[in-house]
């Protein structure tokens, strides 16, 4: 039998379970700018660098606004250390001229829930089949066609459920 192990690494400090950079990233929802390059940034997060210093750091995503001349864009990804008081933006420039750190795990602050980059792809996706199913539902009639045995259909209609004790009675006539 094939056994799958999972090894969860603890940070007691927080409490916290760490996420392998291999398994999964943190959501870069902040935005940083638009033009020239779209930039945006995660929040800060607890990191073990490959040195296993435990730092505090960004995740960066950035992409070129104006393409280049064979249609593709230029696009920047990684980590960067956030260091002293500056703010979470103040790594960015490193990230674009390249001087990203290597990560080996991560997580959230304690006490924020956020989604990371897969399990928003996993809600995206479920969200987009409940969609679908929502407009399949919506195509078709809200009537019940009445056929005879051959198939011939000879008249649609509301769909009633019979004797089902819910008809209208006329309680005035005695």
């Amino acid at each position: 039998m094939n056994e799958e192990k999972i090894t969860i690494h603890m940070d007691y400090i927080n409490g916290m379970p760490w996420i392998e950079c291999g398994d999964d990233l943190p959501m870069c929802e902040r935005e940083y700018s638009t033009f020239p390059v779209s930039v945006f940034v995660s929040i800060p997060c607890n990191a073990v660098a490959e040195n296993n210093r435990i730092i505090e750091a960004v995740y960066v995503r950035a992409v070129s606004a104006v393409p280049n001349n064979d249609g593709s864009r230029t696009k920047w990804e990684g980590w960067c250390e956030k260091t002293g008081e500056a703010d979470d933006y103040s790594c960015v420039e490193n990230v674009l001229q390249g001087n990203t750190i290597n990560v080996i795990r991560w997580h959230y602050p304690k006490g924020t829930q956020k989604p990371t980059q897969k399990s928003l792809e996993k809600m995206a996706a479920v969200n987009d089949t409940l969609d679908y199913m929502a407009k399949v539902i919506d195509s078709h009639p809200k009537e019940w066609p009445l056929v005879q045995d051959d198939g011939t259909v000879l008249a649609t209609g509301p769909a009633e459920i019979v004797n089902s004790g819910t008809e209208q009675v006329n309680t005035s006539e005695k």
